[in-house]
């Protein structure tokens, strides 16, 4: 190799053989150095630039060791005197540039990883391949937002009540002093002309009570005279009762069951125009529906009243099986009969209610 006269002759770099530049000491002070992960000490780790030595020319390493200070998570190394650090790849490179006039410090070289952010890729190359440094931050999650509150539903008020509707009711039995004859009645109405009957005498206001025994008699029999006292005792007028005897001194009617004759009989006790007493026969041969109709029409019989021409009513003179109630005109009479005290006269009769 040529050397000029007086320019002493590089020396080769033991580690790739690359003679060392030569370089004026100012320009190998303003050179940077390589990081201490190549061997090279760093300004910022507290490495001075390379000095020149009285000894040795500028080319000398200082001969104390330098002791770098670790960066966090490197380590502390000294410099090998085998290698100086002026006869290094990168020092070569710096003196060559510094003489063209281009840039080959180790922060062109290797990068500067001493200063900026190390999440961004112009500072830091390994940015970019940080999963963590290449994705973008996950924005915060949207606060909840409440959602609309619906109004309550109508809680729906109870119907009001229906008001009640009186309903037409039947006539109520008439107290005691109701027995009296309907306003404009003169007589007794659909009266038969050829059958005659007396009511029992009244005293004060009061209803005219009537026994009827029924003593010896069968049972379904008696059934019978109990549901015509029923009927018959709806009448304001009269209080029919059923016993088995009849107390003494009272309106009483003996009734018993024979075994021939008409279907039933009334034979009336009267005196002074009115029924004293009397006594009821019942034709045991009737059907049950025929024996019911026959023992309350006897009973109306024995209260002062009489037949009637109109058919198919309880006082006709016919038996039916199925007529067994007293009708509107039945008790009218009765309130006529009791209410004016009408018919008799001052002998005893016995008035027959023919069937």
């Amino acid at each position: 190799m040529r050397t000029e006269p007086g320019i002493p002759a590089p020396r080769l770099s033991p580690e790739a053989g690359v003679p060392a530049p030569r370089t004026s000491p100012e320009a190998a002070a303003s050179a940077p150095d390589a990081s201490p992960e190549v061997g090279v000490s760093a300004p910022e780790a507290g490495v001075s630039a390379l000095e020149a030595s009285p000894e040795g020319g500028p080319w000398s390493q200082p001969t104390e060791k330098v002791v770098v200070d670790p960066k966090p998570g490197g380590h502390r190394s000294a410099p090998n005197p085998r290698f100086p650090v002026g006869r290094s790849l990168v020092g070569a490179l710096t003196v060559v540039g510094a003489v063209a006039g281009l840039d080959f410090g180790a922060a062109a070289i290797f990068g500067d990883h001493g200063a900026g952010n190390p999440a961004d890729p112009s500072a830091n190359p390994s940015a970019l391949s940080s999963p963590q440094a290449a994705a973008p931050a996950a924005a915060p999650p949207p606060a909840p937002q409440a959602l609309p509150v619906p109004p309550p539903l109508p809680v729906p008020l109870p119907a009001p009540p229906a008001p009640s509707v009186e309903r037409p009711r039947p006539p109520a039995v008439a107290a005691a002093a109701s027995c009296v004859a309907p306003a404009g009645m003169t007589s007794l109405i659909d009266q038969d002309p050829t059958d005659e009957q007396v009511p029992w005498r009244r005293s004060g206001n009061g209803k005219v009570p009537v026994y009827f025994a029924v003593g010896g008699m069968a049972a379904e029999w008696r059934k019978d005279m109990e549901y015509g006292a029923a009927q018959w005792n709806k009448s304001p007028c009269v209080d029919t009762k059923v016993v088995t005897s009849c107390p003494s001194g009272v309106n009483c009617v003996t009734v018993s069951v024979v075994g021939k004759g008409d279907d039933g009989n009334f034979d009336a006790v009267e005196k002074g125009g009115f029924t004293t007493g009397g006594h009821i026969d019942l034709l045991n041969t009737l059907t049950t529906n025929q024996r019911k109709n026959v023992a309350v029409h006897e009973m109306g019989h024995a209260i002062g009243l009489k037949h009637r021409k109109a058919a198919k009513v309880l006082m006709n003179g016919d038996t039916y099986d199925d007529v067994f109630n007293p009708d509107a005109t039945e008790y009218k009479n009765l309130l006529f009969a009791y209410g004016k005290q009408l018919g008799g006269n001052a002998s005893t009769r016995a008035l027959r209610g023919n069937q």
